[in-house]
């Protein structure tokens, strides 16, 4: 990070380092560069990119493939920018931080945390803090971009969207203690439904279905996947640990593992 002169936002660094074949990729943001890539057998510099002046977030990024194309997609404090994975050469950007709704919080854009999310040439971007997501669509062979459609319901804080069935699920930003779950359209943006439950949260997605997690006091809810309704199969509380819900639930091999602060939970769920 020192070596590249990175600049990290003001909670740190929490970006994910990306694997692209025997690539490591990271964003230290900055006036030197903005993304790395280094060998991951040796750790020597691959390419670093042309920097676009700006800070890093806490997003990590994304490798997508467009007609035979490797991209690397990550988003910044004001950018969200894709990345020749080849080369490092910067192949679009877009200042996120400008497209924003008629009334917009002063704290939105910089705290990024939402990793984007690809399905067949398109690709959508949310932060919290009243800001709006927004859908691209690929253009030029993947050398640009081209907005399609904004959101102004499904702000997401920091507990990640989800996408089935061509829609996208997640809890919005109303202040720091409270959010509501919501559902919006991938194709048209059109919000279905934004319901009360608890506060916001964080959710995941497995066997087609939705682990959405309140950061309030814990609660865990297993809930169906439809665009009519916030359906609620079943829930219990996240006893075990301390300080806020935030961590992300994951689920493998029919285990659901939940972090709180200094207990990590796991739950069997095969059943």
């Amino acid at each position: 990070f020192e070596k590249f002169g990175g600049i990290p936002w003001i909670w740190g660094i929490a970006e994910s380092p990306l694997l692209v074949d025997d690539k490591v990729i990271y964003t230290p943001g900055g006036p030197q560069t903005t993304m790395i890539a280094l060998d991951k057998h040796t750790g020597e510099t691959v390419w670093q990119s042309k920097s676009v002046n700006d800070t890093s977030a806490f997003v990590s990024p994304i490798l997508i493939n467009y007609n035979g194309k490797k991209i690397i997609v990550n988003v910044t404090i004001n950018y969200i920018l894709g990345v020749n994975a080849n080369d490092g050469e910067i192949l679009w950007k877009v200042r996120y931080s400008d497209i924003q709704p008629p009334s917009f919080h002063p704290w939105a854009p910089r705290n990024n945390c939402i990793t984007p999310i690809y399905k067949d040439g398109n690709l959508f971007i949310t932060s919290g803090y009243d800001h709006v997501g927004v859908m691209f669509k690929l253009i030029n062979d993947g050398n640009d971009i081209q907005q399609l459609w904004i959101n102004s319901t499904l702000d997401c804080h920091h507990g990640q969207v989800v996408l089935i069935d061509n829609f996208i699920y997640g809890a919005n930003w109303i202040d720091n203690q409270k959010g509501n779950w919501c559902c919006i359209d991938w194709n048209t943006g059109e919000t279905m439904y934004e319901k009360e439950w608890n506060t916001k949260g964080s959710v995941s997605a497995a066997d087609n279905m939705l682990y959405c997690y309140e950061e309030r006091r814990g609660n865990l809810a297993l809930v169906e996947p439809t665009p009519d309704d916030f359906k609620i199969i079943s829930s219990f509380r996240i006893k075990e640990g301390s300080g806020p819900h935030w961590s992300q639930p994951v689920i493998k091999n029919g285990v659901l593992y939940i972090r709180h602060g200094e207990a990590l939970n796991a739950y069997d769920i095969k059943k």
